[in-house]
């Protein structure tokens, strides 16, 4: 018991700083969950369909095939490098804990961990506080940590940009800590943990940490030469080269992922904007997609600029550059975009700043006419020049009027409390503004997305169906489960990820007449296009939607599921004597295009030997009478201009009925009109298939002007409605082409199916035999890509590009046995860096306990 008291009493501080911070995290949780969530700390954006969907298929992948650290992901995008979805925690070390509980759903477990990482980090911050503030001062700045707006918020929107968080402060604490085996050991398993929990934000992390161990150095030495600091981080630096040395199986592979695949961002950037300096406070102030502190962290900054002892002053000067120069925000975003999201790694350092400026203001070395004379230089300046709207600016004036007044305040009466109350119900404020404005995904969504319904339907096509296809997912929603996997064998053609194959996506969206109902591209959700399912394989259909489309029945139902299926679907993998260059086919309209697609293979090379052209096409003859809300539309120099502040429908009826028939529509959509800051996403949908155009100036813009529509149905089609969004947007150059259904019967007959070992799928190999009745051409509908190797009958094959985007090789006529396997580039390269890097820090922390030992016992007397 005594032992018990001293403890506490020694620890004292401690104790009752992190109860307040633990205190203080579990209320915040618990009124945002009472009063915005519905018992799911998870957001409709992205969280639901990336962030536990993915790690959920890397889970039952590995269940599958045992493999910890695979090449290939063949039920996703058709089959994509697996190292395109290496950003969503492919080799996560608190995600591969999960794998130890496969009884409990990733999303249960992504949402503690989110959690679990926010909390720790906070405690991790207060120690690290401790290093350079005294008494209970480190609490302070650790609040308000707690409360900057990205830290709780993308715990439950986007989990990466703050899951390394843990990692980066054990790295900091270890790197301003004395030069140890322990200390070394920790900080190059917190620089591999970084890059394997987000590469993305590991650069700046690394600079944050760089950043801290010079300011560390600093403040311990006050005044060094250049070489003489260089010296000094040597050690760390190496320790943190080895942890990223060590982290290469993950980052080398993913690195030709990102040249080769990712969706590049999109919005314009002023080159003078980034060159020319300006006062940028939104890179560090309030939102959740910057650094997201209040006016304290500025105040703090230009404080300590200018009272601020040598090391203070290196980190101020940091951030006083990063709010100046948007050239340096461009360049950490990989050149896609600005975008503040990259100094979130840089709160632990503003926190330090903060504290700092706390420390001279109770010292009363801070000049408060000076500094109220600074702050309304960069308030003025930031106001004038930035984009924010009046409501904003005047809130960034009344947070600095408050923090400046209670500043004054305290140096004037020496009391504490109204300043530290007032910082933190401002950054509380702000905390609870930014989550509560979080639209969370609800309890239904996420039952729904684990639907059992849907995974007995596809279990039940697979007890009954040994061939290998693929399953079309639902065309009614805007892709909330487009990366989910029902089942071991459910193969999709979905996915959304920042990065996959530019080939497949080319198709996706311009050369297969598809819809996009996304204003990103990188969501490449089920189209609801009977020629695209054809093509890639989709014998089966789940749907919420009891309407079939063309050639299509209902095979089972189950709950509110409908699982259809297509006789008309072709083999994932199969030969055909008919080839169609590539070259000719670019010549074809849609509607043509489909039909030679479906009934060639479209090679690469000049000549063709035998092809069938396109001849069930037919142009759009039949009369319709409009009705409906036809007032916010009207026709300009042959198009259409639509203005409206609602969404409203349009519906024409035709003068006679289609019947075995696919309607392709296409036509030009343009929202760039009007005012620059008023212009939206747009879409238009024709008997439910949507197309979308987002908003120009997005960064993420999608650039779908060409709106394509594939109508199809079971049953006659009567009229065409349409949907139209609220916006300011012109309509143009309609086309309207009919296509024959037989087009689609046709399809499978003249095709040698490529009979696919189902056993073999699900890994890295694709194994089966052909009989192929003349020769032609082999064509797989998995995206092309550097890494496959093609065995024909143990002959290595050179393969090519096959419509527009696939694998495929000239093949003879004959029995064939085909072996595909994938090894995803670098991959090699990679692990020989893991190797190198964890064998060279053993090594060093070996012989670090070598000198231990050896000096331990010099010092222990002889005979003793």
């Amino acid at each position: 018991m005594i032992l018990i008291r001293g403890s506490f009493r020694r620890y004292r501080r401690d104790i009752i700083s992190i109860a307040v911070i633990v205190s203080a995290f579990i209320a915040l949780i618990t009124v945002i969950m009472l009063l915005k969530s519905d018992g799911v700390w998870g957001s409709q954006t992205d969280w639901q369909n990336q962030h536990f969907a993915i790690p959920e298929y890397f889970r039952t992948r590995f269940y599958e095939t045992g493999d910890l650290f695979p090449d290939f992901a063949p039920q996703l995008g058709a089959g994509q490098n697996i190292y395109n979805l290496s950003y969503y925690g492919l080799m996560n070390p608190v995600y591969m804990i999960a794998y130890l509980l496969p009884e409990i759903t990733m999303a249960d477990y992504i949402q503690a961990a989110g959690l679990i990482s926010v909390l720790v980090s906070c405690v991790l911050v207060y120690f690290l506080m401790k290093r350079h503030f005294e008494g209970m001062l480190p609490l302070f700045p650790a609040i308000l940590f707690m409360l900057s707006a990205p830290l709780i918020f993308h715990s439950h929107r986007h989990i990466m940009f703050i899951a390394y968080m843990p990692f980066e402060l054990t790295a900091m604490l270890a790197a301003g800590g004395e030069d140890s085996r322990f200390n070394r050991g920790v900080l190059i398993i917190s620089a591999y943990s970084i890059l394997c929990t987000s590469f993305y934000f590991s650069i700046s992390a690394f600079a944050a940490i760089i950043i801290y161990i010079v300011f560390a150095e600093l403040e311990r030495f006050g005044r060094m030469k250049i070489s003489r600091l260089i010296q000094r981080i040597a050690v760390r630096l190496w320790c943190m080269f080895l942890g990223g040395l060590t982290a290469g199986a993950l980052w080398l592979p993913t690195f030709f992922t990102l040249i080769s695949g990712r969706e590049g961002g999109s919005s314009f950037v002023n080159v003078m904007k980034l060159l020319i300096p300006t006062i940028n406070l939104d890179y560090i102030m309030y939102g959740p997609y910057s650094a997201g502190m209040t006016s304290i962290a500025v105040i703090s900054a230009a404080a300590l600029l200018i009272s601020g002892n040598r090391a203070e002053k290196f980190l101020a000067r940091v951030f006083a550059v990063l709010i100046c120069c948007p050239l340096i925000i461009y360049l950490c975003n990989g050149t896609m975009y600005i975008d503040s999201k990259i100094l979130i790694p840089f709160i632990p350092l503003l926190a330090i700043i903060c504290g700092g400026f706390t420390v001279r203001l109770i010292s009363g070395s801070i000049g408060i006419l000076p500094l109220c004379a600074a702050m309304s230089v960069i308030t003025a300046v930031d106001v004038f020049f930035g984009e924010r709207k009046l409501w904003n600016n005047l809130i960034v004036i009344a947070d600095t009027a408050v923090i400046l007044s209670a500043a004054a305040y305290l140096v004037r009466t020496r009391k504490k409390t109204l300043f530290f109350a007032s910082a933190a119900v401002i950054a509380l404020i702000n905390c609870m503004t930014v989550n509560f404005n979080e639209k969370f995904a609800s309890k239904e969504t996420v039952s729904e997305l684990y639907s059992d319904d849907v995974r007995e339907l596809a279990d039940e096509a697979a007890a009954s169906d040994f061939s290998f296809y693929r399953f079309a997912g639902s065309t009614s929603d805007s892709g909330e489960s487009v990366n989910m996997i029902y089942g071991e064998e459910y193969y999709s053609t979905n996915i959304y990820s920042s990065v996959s194959s530019p080939d497949y996506r080319n198709f996706r969206y311009n050369f297969s007449s598809s819809e996009n109902i996304r204003c990103n591209n990188a969501c490449q959700c089920q189209p609801k296009n009977i020629v695209f399912n054809v093509l890639m394989g989709c014998r089966y259909r789940i749907d919420s939607d009891p309407e079939a489309m063309s050639g299509e029945t209902v095979e089972s139902v189950c709950g509110d599921k409908y699982l259809f299926r297509s006789e008309n679907s072709l083999p994932v993998g199969y030969a055909c004597a008919n080839t169609m260059t590539e070259q000719q086919w670019k010549k074809l309209g849609n509607a043509e295009r489909s039909e030679a697609m479906l009934e060639n293979i479209i090679i690469p090379v000049e000549q063709a030997e035998k092809t069938l052209i396109p001849s069930s096409t037919s142009d759009f003859d039949i009369g319709y009478t409009v009705s409906g809300d036809t007032s916010k539309i009207r026709m300009v120099n042959g198009a259409y201009e639509v203005s409206s502040d609602i969404p409203f429908s349009v519906c024409a009826e035709l003068d006679r009925p289609v019947s075995g028939k696919l309607l392709f529509i296409r036509f030009r959509a343009d929202n760039r009109v009007g005012k620059e800051s008023e212009r939206s996403s747009v879409w238009v949908s024709i008997n439910g298939v949507r197309n979308t155009l987002s908003a120009p100036t997005w960064k993420y813009h999608n650039k779908n002007y060409d709106f394509s529509y594939v109508i199809s149905s079971a049953e006659t089609i009567k009229r065409l409605e349409f949907g139209f969004s609220a916006g300011n947007y012109i309509l143009s150059e309609f086309e309207i082409t009919m296509l024959d259904e037989s087009a689609l019967a046709f399809a499978p007959a003249n095709k040698d199916n490529f009979i696919i070992d189902r056993d073999t799928m699900g890994g890295n190999t694709i194994e089966g035999t052909i009989d192929v009745s003349e020769d032609g051409w082999f064509n797989l509908s998995v995206p092309y890509d550097k890494g496959f190797e093609i065995l024909v009958d143990g002959e290595r094959t050179d393969y090519y590009k096959t419509n527009t985007a696939f694998i495929g090789f000239p093949i003879e006529s004959g029995g064939h046995s085909i072996i595909i396997n994938y090894h995803a580039p670098l991959r090699t390269p990679g692990l020989l860096m893991t190797i190198t890097g964890g064998m060279a820090s053993a090594m060093m922390l070996a012989y670090m306990y070598y000198c231990e030992r050896k000096r331990t016992c010099a010092a222990v007397p002889a005979g003793a």
